[in-house]
This record gives structure tokens, sequence and C-alpha cells, in this order.
């Protein structure tokens, strides 16, 4: 009997997968990826961010294992703050595109020109100067008439352009679809202004005036969504976003201002390794008296209260909190620079944003108007 006759040529049955293809295809691709090299770079990264970070501050923590625990978390943080706003940055382009994008029928889909785009943008920023013209007359503070006017006209520019683009011939589905896009192109429009925004530390002690240089950024960005959103794709869009972020966010400060570690200290206070402004914090009659008598030594006006026995609020903006030491740097009107206090962890009770106390005036005003 020949040899081939002897051997068993029954073919082993495949297990079917009862997940989709595309699933199998995902799954397959994460086996592939070197999860520990891609850890070790990471963890890598985060440490040499928050390296530039505390060399900024001048302050190194002692738990170096905390540390280095928070080094990949850092590295995502570094990840999430550039894709955040590199999506802000193009929210209009890319709600455009979607409304304008096969998503949708030939006969429903928008047509917007960039004039259109631009108008519609305007209108969502006619909406917050607005707003905070409102919000200044009902805190009882100077009515700010330059907002207020302009406000108003952009506003008025952005509901006749959604006018304008929805009476057009077309089916009821494309009218409704053209005043959603409206809507939400004018609410998306004050997304990049977010991003400007951020860029006000890097020129607080700078000759510019970030007022001007404010409405020039946003200007820029408003006709850049325009243009964008009419003539390129959206991968071309994200990756010149992705590059604007990174010029002016990461490189920008490096080369060309006082604050090489701009970027580092937004990852650390999106962290919470650093607070946002100043908190108030409840401290030890103990670490009280320290602030205290730091505050007499520099010869500051600023006095500090401290109670027997009772914890004792103070306002500080936290610099580090890593380890069993925080890093706080108090900020008297009087003093030409922060005063920085390291205080135990165990004397630090309660961390609660800072709330700003109703004056006297703006009680008589409220007072006024039977509030």
């Amino acid at each position: 009997m020949p040899k081939f006759l002897g051997r068993n040529n029954t073919r082993k049955k495949e297990i079917r997968s009862h997940w989709p293809s595309w699933v199998l295809r995902l799954f397959r691709t994460l086996e592939e990826i070197p999860w520990v090299s891609l850890t070790a770079v990471s963890t890598l990264s985060g440490v040499m961010i928050l390296f530039l970070y505390f060399r900024s501050i001048d302050y190194f923590p002692s738990d170096f294992s905390a540390l280095i625990g928070l080094g990949a978390a850092t590295s995502i943080g570094a990840i999430t703050v550039i894709g955040v706003l590199s999506v802000t940055l193009i929210a209009p382009a890319a709600l455009y595109r979607h409304y304008s994008g096969a998503d949708y029928p030939p006969d429903v889909r928008v047509s917007f020109k960039e004039l259109d785009l631009i108008a519609l943008q305007f209108g969502g920023m006619g909406g917050i100067l607005s707003w905070i013209a409102y919000v200044g007359y009902r805190d009882c503070e100077n009515l700010l008439w330059g907002y207020a006017v302009v406000g108003v006209t952009l506003v008025s520019i952005g509901v006749v352009t959604t006018v304008r683009v929805t009476f057009p011939k077309g089916s009821f589905e494309s009218r409704r679809l053209r005043v959603w896009a409206s809507l939400t192109l004018m609410i998306s429009g004050l997304m990049p202004l977010y991003v400007v925004i951020l860029l006000r530390d890097l020129f607080t002690a700078s000759e510019v005036n970030f007022d001007i240089l404010l409405f020039a950024l946003w200007a820029l960005a408003i006709i850049g969504n325009a243009k964008g959103g009419t003539k390129l794709r959206i991968g071309g869009i994200a990756s010149i976003s992705i590059f604007l972020v990174v010029l002016v966010f990461v490189l920008f400060p490096v080369a060309a201002t006082d604050r090489p570690s701009f970027f580092s200290s937004m990852v650390a206070q999106e962290l919470g390794v650093r607070s946002n402004g100043e908190v108030k914090l409840h401290v030890s009659k103990k670490s009280c008296e320290l602030i205290a008598a730091i505050h007499k030594k520099n010869k500051a006006k600023t006095i500090i209260n401290c109670v027997e026995d009772e914890w004792n609020e103070v306002s500080a903006v936290v610099l580090s909190n890593i380890g069993e030491r925080w890093l706080l740097e108090f900020h008297p009107p009087d003093a030409k620079s922060g005063l920085r206090v390291l205080l135990p962890r165990a004397d630090l009770q309660a961390l609660i944003p800072s709330n700003q106390i109703t004056s006297v005036d703006k009680a008589r005003c409220l007072a006024g108007r039977g509030h």
C-alpha cells in the first residue's frame, strides 16, 4: 500500500469566530504592537516633560518613584492636550466638511461659500461679546457698550447669513440641514478662540498688546477654517492643525520666548500636578505661622491671620503636589515676585476653588435693582 494512503489527510476544521472580520483585524493589529517598548518610550518621554516643568520652577520632588509612575500618564496627557487643541482649532472646517460630504445625499448636503463660513463664525463671536456685555451689567460692573454694539452687529450678520443660505430652493431636508449647519458653525466658530486665549500667558510679561494679537490670531483662524473647509479634505485639515499646534505651543515658546516650559506647564496642569491659578487651602497653625513669617520677612503688606488650634484658610498656587511635600507660591499684591513655601502634605487639609468675594458696591447695586 502506498505511503500516502496510510496518512491521515483529513483537514482540520477551522473554528469560525463570532467576531466580525474588522474586529479580528483590529485584534491582530493590537497583537503586533510592541507594548513593552511602547510603554518604556512613553514613560521616558513623560518623565522628560515633567523634568522640564520642575526645572522651570527650580524644584524637584524627592519622591522619584511617584515621578516615574506618572511618566506614562504624562505622555498620554501631552498627546491629549495636542489632540484636543488640534480638534478645537479646526472644528468649524471639520463640521462643514461633514455637512457637505458623502454622508448626505447630493440634493441635501450643504454648499456654502467662504464668505458665508466667515460670516457665520463672526455671528458666533458676536454672541460671546453680547454675553460678556450682559454679564458686566448683571454683575454691576461698567457696561461695556463697545462689546454690546459689536456683539449685536456680529450676531445680526450671522442671522442674516443663516436666512440667506436657507431660502434658496431645495427640499425640506436640505433647508433643515442648512439651518442646523449654520447654527453649529456659529457655535463652533468660538472654539478656535479658546486655543488663542491659551496663549495669553506667553505674552503677559511682554510689551505686546494681547488684545490686538488675540483678534489677529482669531481672525486668521476663522479665515483658515473657511478656506480649509471649502478646499481641503479632512485629512489635510487635521495635518495642518496638528502642525500648527506643535509649532505654536511646543516649538515657538522654546525658540522665541522666555517661557520654554510653557507646554510642560500645561501638561502638568492637565494632570493635576499644578493648580489652575490660585486655590484656597486649609493649613495647620504651624504651617500658617511659617507662611506669615515668610510674608513678614519679605516685607509683604498682606496680613496672614493664624487662629489657635484651628485650620487656617490661605490662597496660593500649587506648583507641585507630588510626594510628601507640596510646593506653594503666594502672590501678594505688593511683592515683586511670588513667595514660595514647601509644606508637608499632612499640614494641608482641603483644596477648594478660590471664589471671588462680592464687593460692597456690587451689593448696593443688586439691592437697588431689587435682587
